[in-house]
């Protein structure tokens, strides 16, 4: 009776510590899911302000692109004694100097956005790697709660039946007194 009554007793205060050290873990993925969800949500963040960054230098370039077109179209408008005059007076120099400019903006804002377009591959790369890290332990705190569970049921059942060891126990002790008087 006694070696049952330890097993039992041994049973549960393994059971009572496998929960201490599951409860444990829980709190440790719980900090951990905090920790991803916050570094989710700051790269969410970087990326759509390269996004909003994308957009800005695609603004730039086609802005680059109409006035390289206007300068364009105002030469094209020109007659001969025009371009002649263009000439004399410098227009056509700051046409072409204009048209310079545009095109060394237009390039550079394509390099930009090629760059700021890697980067935000990047960032989506990052936000599915923390997705990915979410989802496992997102699992594991569901197999935590699971073995938490049965823990739990394994503690309660040895209790129960250490409360019961002790009941007859005691009812044997109270018998043994009856009959001892």
């Amino acid at each position: 009776m006694s070696d049952m009554f330890r097993s039992h007793e041994q049973a549960l205060e393994d059971s009572r510590k496998e929960t201490q050290q599951i409860e444990t873990r829980q709190q440790e993925l719980a900090a951990r899911e905090e920790s991803l969800r916050e570094q989710r949500a700051s790269m969410a963040e970087q990326k759509k302000a390269l996004e909003e960054k994308e957009l800005e230098l695609e603004r730039k370039a086609q802005r680059a692109a109409g006035r390289t077109e206007r300068i364009e179209q105002e030469k094209g408008k020109s007659s001969v004694v025009g371009d002649w005059v263009d000439k004399v007076t410098g227009k056509e120099k700051e046409r072409k100097e204009a048209n310079e400019k545009n095109a060394a903006e237009i390039q550079q804002a394509n390099l930009d956005i090629a760059s700021v377009q890697q980067s935000i591959r990047d960032a989506q790369a990052v936000l599915d790697e923390v997705d990915k890290q979410l989802d496992n332990v997102n699992e594991m705190k569901e197999q935590a709660d699971r073995l938490k569970t049965v823990a739990q049921d394994t503690y309660e059942k040895n209790q129960g039946t250490i409360s019961q060891i002790f009941h007859y126990v005691n009812e044997g002790a109270d018998m043994l007194r009856q009959v001892l008087r």
